[in-house]
């Protein structure tokens, strides 16, 4: 059976909490379906994405990421602005801008460093933006709008998450939206 899977940072309860705030305070701006929210407990920082893979593959993801704990302590990632993320001059995400510390681009690299020894397949990107996505802008719903009418979501914020473990989540699409699954999560 193929798993959708993915590695991220998750927030520990009381960071989701307050990411969850600035969420309904945002979803309040906009018109009812103009924008699909991110559910409370779906709220992550993507490190890697690796797409489908065999189950039996799974104990090498877990393999690589419990080899990369050992070489990475826990670090903070301050997140400093919520913001609109532009595709084509049209906004496509609402995310929680963040800074892309040296320690995250260290994890997130020997992350993909021991998925590669283990033979693991993914899409490698180059960098990491530091982000996190609270809400995906239907582009049909904005484009009917005046540019004065699309709301405006900038605002300059101060959160620190903590990254004290690396989580390996399933991703399974539903007609309601993505369900993630914790398969693993491991200290760092």
């Amino acid at each position: 059976m193929i798993k959708r899977v993915f590695f991220a940072i998750n927030p520990d309860q009381e960071k989701r909490e307050k990411i969850w705030n600035i969420l309904e305070e945002k979803k309040s701006l906009f018109p009812h379906g103009s924008v699909k929210w991110v559910e409370k407990e779906n709220i992550h920082l993507t490190l890697i994405f690796v797409g489908g893979i065999k189950e039996e593959k799974i104990e090498k993801l877990i393999f690589a990421a419990k080899k990369t704990s050992k070489m990475i302590d826990p670090f903070e990632v301050p997140f400093f602005k919520v913001c609109y993320h532009y595709n084509k001059g049209v906004p496509q995400l609402i995310w929680l801008k963040g800074e892309t510390t040296e320690e995250l681009s260290l994890l997130k690299k020997e992350l993909e460093k021991n998925l590669e020894e283990e033979g693991v397949v993914f899409a490698k990107k180059d960098d990491i933006l530091a982000h996190i996505t609270i809400g995906r802008v239907r582009k049909w719903e904005i484009k009917k709008m005046e540019k004065e009418e699309i709301p405006e979501v900038e605002e300059d914020i101060s959160l620190s998450l903590p990254a004290s473990s690396i989580s390996l989540f399933e991703s399974v699409l539903k007609k309601e939206g993505p369900q993630y699954n914790l398969l693993e999560s491991i200290d760092l």
